[in-house]
């Protein structure tokens, strides 16, 4: 239940919070579930792009950093918890 959760609020932050903010709550969701990450900046940067305003996709690797990380920490987590 909290794996939705977190997901389905950094999903209405997108449109109701500043995009600080959003990108705070998209890292925590992929904590949760690692693709949201990647999912939700791609879907920030589709739903903010302005064409000439940027050449780089910020949301794009933000997700992109977030999932890595996630991904990187989930597994360090694991093998700590089931190690000891």
């Amino acid at each position: 239940m909290m794996r939705i959760g977190s997901v389905a609020v950094a999903f209405i932050s997108l449109f109701v919070f500043p995009w600080p903010v959003s990108f705070a709550l998209i890292l925590v969701a992929s904590v949760f579930m690692p693709l949201a990450g990647v999912t939700l900046g791609i879907l920030s940067d589709l739903l903010y792009f302005v064409p000439g305003s940027a050449f780089v996709p910020y949301g794009s690797l933000f997700g992109l950093v977030c999932t890595v990380g996630s991904l990187l920490m989930q597994r360090f987590v694991k093998t700590r918890i089931m190690g000891e």
